[in-house]
């Protein structure tokens, strides 16, 4: 039975009652008992008095009732770690006019921190937390509580983020008063910051390089962005942080902003680089770019990095000084290297002059995305370019294991996917949607090129002669309409001992398999020993036409390479196509297991 069920509320009354009467008699009588009407002055202050502590005490007294509440007496550091994750979901956030009116004002709501003003316990573990203060969205705490919001993090190192405005301009308000903006980035805050983002349009972005100088001895992070369209982008004095070498720099975002090549930001204890010309337009009448480094003064811009893990670089190319030096051989630290372009001048200008200039390590994962609209159209007679990053390996030392194929993706790996990764399947929608979904081989390298051009017709000058296994999605199969085709582009592939392919998309394929007499036999993937079959993409009115002719096709292919002594020993088939009668035909002469869901 519960506690409360137990309890003589009448009783306990009476008696909280009683003895709560008896100490205000014993407090508020003594006074009245003071003779003389020339003591009712100080009478009258004494009772005040009383009152006024009787005050702070029901107050006090709230505060323990509270404590045994069951949000009241949650421990402490239990309560510390739930705020640190309602921090993630539930941030202070300013909410802007809708309209352009000089009258309006900004909005503020604290999130998270609404927990100061819940009870007493919630309020001092929080205070007591100075960890819980280290990340401050400078632009989404009310300027009043800056002073209390950076005190409460105490001489810990803080994450300091400002972000204001976009690119479209669509939020075209004022800039910060500068004292907001001194007040976040002053002297003292500058010295304890370890990671710095500030991402702005050019006038409150300029405001804000105007107050970063201070020396930042623990700052390991740095994001600068500004964000919005110019002809060129920003540069980054050398006054900032003092003019002083940031000892701990390893990570390092630049977007739109750029520095002198000398700068100190490009510390040679970077692990990661991001340099990005996002927003800017190279179709402004420049007419040779001189904020892009030259090819010479590029590589001497990396030479120094000799702990660089990831470096990736956004419609940035070095421009050709027909210097004609050897490449520069990255460190074997570079484990990503990623290389995206949306502006179609700066890839038609400079990207043939990226690839010849450094040596990527062979165990690196390599993307190369090309995100130009209509890229079809502007890229004839270059085509073949896009390739470079996949042909620049040396094949005979290191070669490729594995080829993934879609109409507007190419992937190479350089190992053999263990047994659990042979199901790996393309995504049903566009190949080119989720760079996450692509196969990445972190241990031995691996290289990728995304366009929107058609890849498949390129094929031919992959190195395909030591290729153990491929996939193709089911937008490629189309680009090779006839048995003969399939022949002629991937005739070279011998050794491939494992296919991947969409079943209803594969009629051609199939049939380009089957060997046509003995002295065709090692016609196409002679070395074929493990087919995984996904469904394939096929509008639902055709596919049971498919269905059956691809049947009959796979039963033939099977039953010919049986008899010419080189079987397909394996079919992997998604769990999707259980019910299909075509499996219990084909067990009688090869194994087959499912796979998904």
């Amino acid at each position: 039975m519960e506690a409360s069920a137990q309890l003589d509320e009448s009783a306990y009354c009476r008696n909280s009652q009683d003895a709560w009467a008896s100490f205000l008699e014993a407090r508020f009588d003594a006074h009245g008992r003071t003779a003389g009407s020339s003591g009712r002055a100080a009478r009258l202050r004494m009772a005040e008095l009383e009152l006024e502590s009787l005050r702070t005490y029901t107050a006090l007294s709230k505060r323990r009732r509270n404590a045994v509440t069951a949000c009241g007496s949650v421990p402490p550091e239990v309560l510390a770690i739930i705020f640190a994750f309602a921090q993630d979901i539930w941030e202070p956030e300013c909410i802007r006019p809708d309209t352009i009116n000089k009258k309006a004002k900004p909005s503020y709501r604290m999130g998270w921190m609404s927990v100061l003003h819940v009870v007493y316990s919630w309020r001092k573990t929080a205070l007591d937390n100075p960890q819980l203060w280290t990340r401050l969205e400078c632009l989404d705490i009310h300027p009043q509580f800056m002073p209390r919001t950076l005190l409460n993090s105490r001489h810990m190192p803080l994450r300091v983020h400002v972000r204001d405005g976009d690119a479209s301009g669509f939020l075209d308000i004022a800039a910060p008063p500068l004292a907001v903006v001194h007040g976040w980035l002053c002297t003292p805050v500058i010295k304890r910051t370890e990671k710095l983002v500030i991402a702005a349009r050019h006038g409150i972005f300029e405001s804000w390089m105007a107050a970063l100088n201070a020396p930042a001895p623990i700052m390991t992070e740095l994001e600068l962005g500004v964000v919005c369209q110019r002809n060129q982008p920003f540069h980054l004095q050398n006054a900032l942080f003092a003019n002083q070498a940031l000892p701990k720099l390893t990570t390092l975002s630049l977007t739109g902003c750029l520095p002198g090549w000398d700068s100190h930001l490009f510390s040679s204890n970077l692990t990661s680089l991001r340099l990005s010309l996002a927003h800017i337009d190279f179709d402004a009448g420049m007419n040779h770019h001189d904020f892009l480094p030259t090819t010479s003064i590029f590589r001497q811009l990396l030479a120094p990095m000799k702990s660089l893990a990831e470096l990736y670089l956004h419609n940035f190319f070095p421009r050709d000084d027909s210097s004609h030096e050897a490449p520069l051989a990255l460190p074997s630290t570079l484990k990503t290297f990623e290389c995206t372009c949306d502006e179609w001048d700066a890839f038609n200008e400079y990207h043939q002059n990226l690839w010849p200039c450094i040596e990527i390590p062979r165990d690196a994962v390599v993307v190369f995305d090309i995100q130009i609209e209509a890229f079809e159209e502007l890229v004839d007679g270059i085509a073949g370019d896009l390739f470079m990053p996949l042909l620049a390996m040396n094949n005979r030392e290191h070669p490729a294991q594995e080829l993934y194929l879609s109409a507007h993706a190419i992937s190479l790996r350089y190992s053999s996917q263990k047994r659990q990764g042979w199901t790996w399947q393309w995504p049903d929608e566009d190949s080119t949607s989720d760079r996450d979904a692509l196969a990445y081989d972190r241990e031995s390298g691996s290289r990728h090129v995304i366009a929107w051009t058609p890849m498949c017709d390129n094929v031919p000058q992959l190195p395909l002669e030591t290729l153990q296994a491929v996939y193709f999605c089911s937008d490629a199969m189309h680009h090779y309409a006839s048995p003969a085709k399939w022949l002629d582009v991937f005739g070279r592939a011998r050794e491939v001992e494992r296919l991947s392919i969409p079943y209803l998309n594969s009629l051609n394929l199939l049939s380009a398999m089957v060997p046509q007499g003995d002295e065709d036999l090692h016609s196409l993937f002679p070395s074929l020993k493990v087919l995984i079959i996904h469904t394939g993409s096929l509008e639902e009115e055709k596919a049971s036409a498919y269905h059956a002719a691809v049947d009959l096709s796979l039963v033939h292919l099977l039953e010919m390479r049986g008899q010419a002594g080189g079987p397909i020993r394996e079919l992997l088939v998604h769990r999707s196509m259980v019910s299909w009668e075509i499996w219990d035909r084909v067990r009688e002469s090869t194994s087959v297991s499912f796979f998904g869901q």
